[in-house]
């Protein structure tokens, strides 16, 4: 267990702020220049600062689809392209379920999406010692894998498991761009409403999900709960979760 967003003070009460403050979990309290790069969801920083350097967003679109300026978008780049910022421009960038999106896009309209080279950008903007930070759907996601085995073919190839970016190929995208000590968490209940960290540690994480699950045991028949516990045992109930949070930091 690493973080507990429940407990912050009342500015933290909505579901928007306690997901702004998870971005500054690994900076705080000195942030420095933010940049957020968002693809379809609006983006989180927008009308906000989140340290005293203040953010920027720029709306990032595939190969193949032409972007547009939206109101709030102060840049613009296709994902295989240059980020239209100059080396060295931020402390910190920002991809809110970005990724997921893009890849997601780019399987939609029959174009590869590299993660490597858009990590590559990131760590161009970054100063040394820079954050990239992020979250991205649970690929193996147990729910979500039930659901797209009872979609039809052409719906089921879109939205399933693989139209998600999964933990290794992210791992092996971060490493190649030259990112080092990511970090990755199990995120309580989602990215978007964020009360808890979990870290993916395999002993950490079994501790942290018993811990939650006896929380919550007055939710579950007897049942429900046992399963949830053999769930625990066996390592698998971070399966049954949302999504990730990752960090990692470009060297100095």
């Amino acid at each position: 267990m690493v973080g507990d967003l429940g407990g912050l003070a009342h500015q933290y009460a909505t579901a928007a702020n306690r997901a702004r403050a998870l971005y500054r979990i690994p900076t705080a309290p000195n942030a420095g220049k933010t940049l957020e790069l968002f693809h379809a969801s609006e983006p989180l920083t927008h009308g906000q600062t989140l340290a005293q350097g203040g953010a920027a967003v720029c709306k990032l679109g595939i190969e193949g689809l032409p972007g547009a300026r939206t109101g709030h978008t102060a840049a613009y780049a296709c994902c295989d392209q240059a980020l239209p910022f100059p080396d060295l421009s931020f402390d910190r960038v920002i991809l809110h379920r970005t990724l997921d999106e893009l890849f997601c896009a780019s399987r939609q309209r029959r174009v590869d999406f590299d993660p490597t080279g858009l990590f590559r950008q990131v760590a161009r903007v970054l100063v040394p010692g820079g954050l990239v930070a992020g979250c991205i759907g649970n690929r193996s996601k147990l729910k979500s894998a039930i659901r797209w085995l009872g979609q039809p073919g052409s719906r089921a190839s879109a939205a399933g498991p693989a139209a998600q970016l999964g933990v290794r190929r992210l791992r092996d995208a971060l490493s190649d761009a030259g990112f080092q000590n990511m970090r990755l968490f199990t995120v309580l209940p989602d990215c978007d409403a964020p009360l808890k960290l979990v870290d993916t540690d395999r002993a950490t994480s079994r501790a942290a999900f018993r811990h939650e699950l006896q929380i919550a045991r007055h939710a579950w028949s007897r049942s429900g709960y046992l399963a949830r516990r053999v769930a625990v045992e066996l390592g698998l109930y971070a399966q049954l979760e949302e999504a990730y949070f990752f960090w990692a930091y470009r060297p100095c």
